[in-house]
């Protein structure tokens, strides 16, 4: 505590408080002498000063001497410097870390001492002090205190001269030693005092002071014009006294100050407002969104907002064409009551059509509201009796592509009267009155009766306390009404709509009549819940569509059609994106059903959600993880005609498990915000569309970092660019954090990359994702990409966000991004450790009632006429298609697929038994188990390579799979020779090769449909004994002699030859 005049002495005055706020640290203590909490993490404001932190932690608050318990440790003293009661203000932190506080003030010629009396409350002496006078213009005076004695005070002081009236700032603070803040001391200021000696009588603020009180007073008509009067007299005689020491002129401004201050409460109205926007904290968003309640609104130091006030404003953005739907930001902040004006800079604005009136925007206070639309500065007037008012910006469903807001004043327009209490009081009751005859819930009906009836009981000799309980009570209880009401309304409407289309003369009216009855007795009945209100929309709007659909006509024009349905569906943990082709006219809707059983409809669950690019994209949402779904695309017309395309079978990805962090070292608490969504929603899209498990992405202020960057295990850091403190750089940066560019299957690996670490992307599943994110199902769409990052090539957007400039902060854009992502993990790209072979997943679609065959893709294990069979209790292959021997359902097998972990099983069609791994030997045997093991489940990872077998019309281009797994060391199913005695060959457990030469452990999958196509393909290649001779073709040299896979050999072997000739031409020669 400072009492005013300590420790002057002879020829100087204590200025302090003149010249600063809350210089004593006396009042509005965060916690007062009574209490003994032990605090150990929390920044508070301190009133009056501005704070600059370079850390969010540890210590910043204002404590009554006296307070019995602890601030990160340390102990504040009972009482102060001078041995008075009052507070001081605590601060600690660590790491280096600065923490500055500081008020501007204008000192007069004159030779000054800043106090600064600091306590250090722990056994620690180390710190920095920054108590400073640090003038606008020349050289500063800093103190040179490094430690504070510990459990005692230490008078910290600078002392300087002035030699002209000089603008600047007071501070004081401390910076922290290295390591923790157990290393530095824990202090506690017990104020900040100005003394001046031989100061100028400088006027020239008080002369100010004077003209202003005059222009105020006007012609003297106001009320109280005659106390202002004799208030300006009185300080112009000291004006005009020419020995007016600086005391008798601080005195006098003071005494001016508050005349102007009482005059213009007592004449106060709209047209002569008075501010009290420091009511507002932060209004003008120049420290971020600090003090702030906001969602999906992020700061922005452009100049692109015209009403922007200062150097940032917030924003939300969307391309043009797009609708920028819901954001909003709001304070709840105390003042007194009295009748108030909100103005606010604002935006709601379509860019394609700057003069729209874009509709979803409103600022608002305390429930009143005004609607925002193009730039400008709107206002809303609201009539505060509660001594607070949440006040702020709210979009839903906004229509415009731009949101902006920036630069929240507040003025007081009018002073609060009995009339005006019970004024306000009677508006609240009749509203309340009004909404009594609804229906709402019976919760909210008996509060709000409750909360009448307590306004009804104001007077005008109620207690201001008496008045805000009531008002309080009735706003929160009309308010929960009004959500009530707004919830049967809703209802009623469907009810509306449903009577308003029911006939009944036409089919199924009866079961219609049945929903609309149930509706209306809900409707009826108080003890609803909203779960049971939204539940009887959703099933009295099916009621109302089955109605629709059991009377469908065909209507006018082209008749619905779905012309093409893609067999290819990229999908999620609860999300897909579907192509489909739609014609028709008088479209009601086209979209995408879906249900976990064969043949869904639009009385299953439905979406009608797309995306436009080279066709249209429908999105899925709201399933479940791990689930076998089919879907269908559909497309009604308004007389209720439904057309569907082919069913599709889907299995969601299991939920990713990545985690994330932030370590909230920005400098600002809008850059903290942007980077900490930006890294939050990352892995949601990560978790939603990838499944990886096990990844944690730590993130990191850089500040050195020019745009953001990350490591193969997600360290990544972000620097101080805020075009690059989005979701797309992260998205990108992340990419990184799981082996996009960091891992060797990316940039050093023959078999991926078609340079090695350059060029086209040799996995299959990657470029299948991306012909379809583009439908372009040409060789010359393929993905790509250099040693470091990835893309498409004729691509329609840089779908891993290869720069800030490439975002365009497009849903389509992040979730392609991811599909391709999780592509390239199918292919085998290793996200994580715990994911060596890439992520298993569904990649063979196949039919739950059909048989299927296994070839083996080695051109010496069976490729062409090989398939795999049970042999009592193993597994092995042997030659079909050009033996005698008949394709029997020893060779066939039923396909199962584990949604959980995403490996595929195969069960014997003869025996039931299921393929495992043995456990004897290292070959492959069949097992009976009703429920697949680990043993019996296989991850099946696309090969990267096609075969071409038979030849003409019987040409069959395929490719095969891995048969692989990883729990009993990183192991695939691979095949060894013919038996020359046995007639079959055996399958082996070896070693996972991952290149492209490792056909022995790739095999093809035929489906029952495509069985006798791989026949004729076999006969095709005229197999035959052959020797040597028969490879000549009229005397033509033989320039090479190539595997079926293209690959080069150094003589004919055994199986299926590729000779080619010197004139160009080729023969096929098989050799048993």
């Amino acid at each position: 505590m400072l009492a005013f005049g300590a420790l002057a002495s002879y020829a100087q005055v204590d200025l302090s408080k003149y010249l600063l706020q809350n210089y004593g640290f006396d009042q509005d203590f965060d916690y007062k002498a009574s209490q003994s909490n032990e605090v150990t993490q929390e920044i508070k404001d301190v009133k009056g000063w501005t704070a600059n932190l370079s850390a969010n932690y540890t210590i910043v608050g204002t404590y009554e001497y006296g307070f019995k318990g602890t601030f990160n440790t340390a102990t504040v003293p009972t009482k102060g410097y001078n041995g008075e009661a009052g507070g001081g203000l605590a601060i600690s932190t660590g790491w280096e870390q600065t923490f500055l506080f500081s008020q501007e003030v204008t000192l007069p010629a004159g030779t000054y001492t800043i106090n600064a009396p600091t306590y250090n409350g722990s056994n620690v002496t180390a710190a920095t002090s920054q108590l400073a006078w640090i003038p606008n213009a020349g050289t500063s005076k800093k103190s040179t205190v490094t430690s504070y004695s510990a459990n005692t005070w230490t008078l910290d002081k600078i002392t300087f001269t002035l030699n002209t009236t000089t603008k600047g700032k007071i501070q004081f603070g401390m910076k922290a030693a290295a390591g923790g803040s157990a290393n530095t001391a824990k202090l506690v200021v017990d104020y900040v005092q100005i003394l001046g000696e031989n100061v100028a009588a400088d006027k020239s603020q008080l002369n100010a002071t004077i003209a202003s009180a005059n222009k105020y007073y006007g012609n003297g008509n106001g009320n109280g014009a005659a106390d202002l009067k004799s208030a300006i007299t009185a300080a112009q005689t000291i004006a005009d006294k020419a020995d007016a020491d600086i005391i008798a002129i601080y005195e006098a401004t003071s005494a001016l100050e508050e005349a102007i201050s009482a005059y213009r409460n007592l004449n106060i109205s709209e047209h002569n407002p008075i501010d009290k926007t420091e009511y507002i904290l932060n209004n003008s968003f120049e420290d971020g969104t600090k003090n702030w309640t906001v969602d999906g609104l992020v700061s922005q130091g452009n100049s692109s907002f015209t009403k922007k006030e200062g150097s940032k404003y917030i924003e939300k953005w969307v391309g043009q064409g797009n609708n920028v739907g819901n954001a909003s930001v709001s304070q709840t902040i105390t003042l007194p009551n009295g009748i108030y004006m909100l103005t606010v800079a604002a935006q709601n604005l379509n860019q394609a059509s700057t003069s729209q009136k874009c509709e979803g925007a409103k600022i608002y206070a305390d429930g009143n509201e005004t609607t925002v639309y193009t730039p400008a500065n709107y206002s809303v007037k609201f009539t505060n009796l509660t001594g607070k008012a949440t006040i702020g910006f709210e979009a839903v469903d906004a229509t415009g592509n731009w949101l902006a807001v920036d630069n929240f004043r507040l003025g007081l327009i009018g002073e609060i009267t009995s009339d005006i209490i019970i004024s306000e009081v009677q508006r609240l009751v009749s509203e309340g009155e009004s909404l009594q005859t609804q229906m709402m819930y019976k919760a909210e009906a008996q509060n709000l009766a409750t909360a009448i009836e307590q306004a009804k009981k104001i007077t005008a000799t109620s207690t201001e306390a008496d008045v805000a309980s009531a008002v309080e009570a009735i706003n929160k209880a009309i308010k929960a009404a009004m959500v009530a009401i707004t919830e049967y309304q809703a209802l009623q409407s469907a009810i509306d709509n449903a009577q308003g289309q029911y006939d009944v003369a036409k089919n199924d009216a009866d079961k219609l009549m049945e929903e609309i009855n149930k509706a209306q007795e809900l409707m009826k009945n108080a003890e609803a819940t909203k779960t049971g209100i939204d539940n009887e929309i959703i099933a009295l709007e099916k009621a109302l569509l089955a109605f629709n659909l059991a009377n469908a006509t065909p209507g006018s024009g082209t008749a619905p059609k779905v012309t093409l349905t893609n067999k290819y569906v990229a999908t999620g943990a609860t999300q897909a994106l579907v192509r489909a082709t739609v014609t028709g006219s008088n479209i009601l809707e086209r979209g995408v059903c879906w249900s976990t059983e064969h043949n869904p409809t639009v009385l299953d669950n439905r979406t009608t959600k797309s995306f436009s690019l080279n066709g249209t994209i429908f999105h899925i949402k709201g399933m479940k993880p791990s689930t076998v779904y089919y879907i269908r695309p559909y497309v009604m017309n308004k007389t209720y005609t439904v057309a569907y395309g082919d069913e599709v079978k889907i299995v969601t990805h299991p939920a990713g498990g990545c985690t994330w962090s932030w370590n909230e070292g920005a400098p600002d608490d809008a850059a903290n915000t942007r980077c900490r969504n930006a890294i939050k929603e990352t892995i949601d899209y990560f978790n939603e569309w990838t499944g990886i498990k096990g990844f944690h992405l730590t993130g990191n202020y850089g500040s050195g970092t020019p745009t953001a960057d990350c490591s193969y295990g997600g360290w990544m850091r972000i620097g101080p660019n805020a075009a690059y403190q989005a979701i797309g750089t992260v998205l990108h940066e992340t990419g990184h954090g799981v082996g996009v560019g960091t891992h060797w299957i990316w940039n050093n690996c023959s078999d991926t990359r078609q340079n090695t670490s350059s060029g086209k992307w040799l996995g299959r599943a990657a470029t299948e994702v991306y012909q379809f994110l583009e439908n372009k199902y040409t060789d010359d769409y393929y993905f790509q990409g250099d040693k470091t990052h990835g893309w498409g090539r004729n691509a329609t957007y840089d779908w891993l966000v290869n720069g800030a400039d490439k975002d365009k902060h497009s849903e389509l854009q992040y979730a392609g991004g991811m599909c391709i992502m999780y592509g390239l993990f199918l292919d085998g790209l290793c996200p994580t450790s715990n994911h060596p072979n890439g992520i298993a997943g569904y990649t063979y679609n196949f039919d739950d009632s059909k048989k299927y065959y296994i070839m083996c893709k080695n051109s010496e294990r069976g490729l062409g006429d090989g398939l795999l069979f049970q042999r009592n209790t193993i597994a092995a292959w042997k030659p079909y298609f050009n033996t005698t021997t008949e394709v029997n359902d020893s060779a066939a097998w039923y396909l199962e697929f584990n949604p959980l972990n995403g490996y595929y099983s195969f069960k014997n069609a003869v025996s039931g038994k299921y393929l495992t791994r043995s456990t004897t030997t290292s070959g492959m045997s069949v097992k009976q188990t009703s429920v697949p093991s680990t043993a019996e489940q296989f991850q099946l990872m696309p090969d990267r390579t096609n075969v071409t077998l038979g030849a003409g019309k019987n040409k069959v281009t395929t490719h095969g799979y891995w048969f692989t797994w990883y729990n009993d060391g990183n192991k695939a199913m691979s095949a060894n020779a013919l038996g020359k005695r046995s007639g079959y060959g055996t399958l082996e457990q070896t070693a996972f090769n991952f290149s492209n030469s490792a056909t022995k452990q790739q095999w093809i999958i035929i489906s029952e449909d495509e069985l006798e196509e791989f026949r004729q393909a076999a006969i095709a290649t005229s197999i035959k004994d052959i020797n040597t001779d028969t490879a000549t073709n009229n005397s033509q040299a033989i320039i090479g002699i190539y595997n079926v896979d293209g690959s080069k050999k150094n003589d004919i072997s055994r199986g299926l030859n590729i000779i080619k000739y010197n004139d160009g031409s080729t023969k096929k020669v098989y050799i048993k």
